[in-house]
């Protein structure tokens, strides 16, 4: 009758974590691994400690890696859902110079805007206006005015004087 090899620590402890990987149970692995090597049943409960303890912190680091991907995921989803600045522009753009055919409403004409994926907008001419004047604001034609801070005051009368001098110079 052969006798049974041992088993290091390591390797034991190795093989118990990949059969936890698999689902295995302890009287499973238990089994296996009394069957191939010298091992008795106290030295395999400390290696199923440790390696449960290791197994946990894998799952650990599987979960936060998948809930780290999840997040990724949601962010590009909201990005994708977000117009470009760009998109934006070449959308104003469109609605400002695109041509429109006429369609008899009622009794009203009305220009309609047809997109590339068929969908269609009645075009005003304010919408024109409104669509050209957000072009501008977008391109900073719209900058405010900068003003140098005034401390100095002065008295009310003071300037009522100054604005009525100016007044009569002006006529």
């Amino acid at each position: 009758m052969s006798k049974k090899p041992r088993i290091s620590k390591q390797k034991a402890i190795s093989e118990i974590v990949k059969g936890l990987r698999r689902g295995l149970t302890r009287d499973i692995l238990l089994a296996n691994i009394v069957e191939r090597c010298q091992v008795s049943d106290r030295t395999f409960d400390r290696y199923h400690e440790e390696a449960k303890e290791i197994h946990n912190k894998e799952q650990q680091e599987v979960q936060r890696l998948a809930h780290e991907q999840l997040i990724e995921a949601k962010k590009e989803e909201l990005k994708s859902d977000i117009i470009s600045i760009q998109k934006r522009k070449e959308y104003l753009t469109k609605v400002v110079t695109a041509e429109t055919d006429l369609i008899q409403v009622g009794k009203a004409t009305v220009e309609v805007l047809t997109h590339d994926d068929g969908r269609r907008e009645i075009i005003t001419n304010d919408i024109r206006i409104r669509a050209l004047q957000e072009l501008n604001r977008m391109d900073g034609a719209y900058t405010p005015t900068q003003f140098e801070d005034v401390t100095e005051r002065k008295p009310l009368h003071e300037i009522f004087t100054f604005i009525d001098n100016n007044n009569d110079k002006d006529k």
